[in-house]
């Protein structure tokens, strides 16, 4: 997974502590790495790119608190 964040944004800050315990979580502060955030297509943050390999598809992009918390929701319904 990886974390597309700002620094400064509560949404950022509230999804970085929801992942806090997860282990393959790559956090990307786009201000200091803007070419990844563009090579990703990235323009809203927090985003949150969740792939095995690197075929990025639109089912695998969560975009804003909201959208992470629903998916990280139906991921714990599955264990």
């Amino acid at each position: 997974m990886i974390l597309f964040y700002k620094k400064n944004s509560k949404e950022s800050e509230e999804v970085i502590e929801i992942l806090k315990d997860f282990e393959n979580v790559k956090y990307v502060d786009v201000e200091e790495n803007k070419s990844l955030a563009e090579e990703y297509s990235v323009k809203v943050f927090p985003t949150l790119i969740v792939s095995t390999d690197d075929d990025i598809s639109e089912e695998n992009v969560f975009v804003g608190l909201k959208e992470i918390e629903s998916f990280l929701e139906v991921e714990e319904e599955d264990f």
